[in-house]
């Protein structure tokens, strides 16, 4: 992918066995080394967020992630600190709510609590995957609307609802619009019903 580009992890991105107790990141860091913390234009201002883990403390299914106040505070001060009055936005593998489209496999530790405490800093949109499907819903929160996109799978064959697909989102002056690439006959083409939002 052309840079400048923000990556954070999933829990694809944390090894099986080996290295996931001592090291979890380790090898997301050796290929994507010198991966940056936000990226930010005159419009926007996105900020990653890391919500996988190596080890789960509420189970063993550790596919799920965590948001601990740890994680959440660092990213909560940035956006508070350098967002201003640019659309918010902040990435994540994990939802951070209970998600209708997956209510078992959208059960991320601490997830409401960081989902408040982001939108309260200055979330407008919030950005993740996991869920294999796409989809935009908008709730009220602290500080105001946060709108939620979660994006579909886009080079994986594990599809749960439709296609293969990713994200684009375009943004101006406040306002986003989301546009959903779909994989059909052999190539990514703009969905046949797209998913367009409001104003942030």
């Amino acid at each position: 992918l052309p840079s400048p580009r923000l990556v954070v992890p999933g829990n694809h991105d944390v090894p099986l066995l080996r290295d996931r107790f001592s090291r979890p990141f380790a090898r997301f860091a050796e290929y994507l080394p010198g991966q940056p913390l936000f990226f930010e234009t005159a419009d926007v201002f996105l900020i990653g967020f890391n919500s996988a883990v190596g080890i789960n403390p509420r189970g063993w299914d550790w596919s799920l992630g965590d948001a601990p106040q740890e994680r959440v505070a660092p990213v909560a001060a940035l956006l508070r600190e350098k967002r201003g009055t640019r659309l918010g936005v902040v990435a994540c593998h994990h939802p951070l709510r209970r998600h209708v489209l997956d209510m078992k496999r959208s059960v991320t530790g601490h997830g409401p609590e960081a989902f408040d405490a982001l939108a309260a800093a200055g979330m407008r949109l919030l950005l993740h995957g996991h869920l294999h499907r796409s989809s935009r819903s908008c709730v009220t929160a602290p500080g105001g609307e946060v709108c939620e996109v979660c994006a579909n799978t886009a080079l994986s064959d594990r599809q749960r609802a439709g296609p293969a697909a990713y994200n684009i989102i375009d943004v101006d002056k406040g306002r986003w619009d989301l546009g959903v690439m779909q994989w059909q006959d052999g190539h990514y083409m703009p969905s046949v019903n797209p998913t367009a939002s409001p104003a942030a």
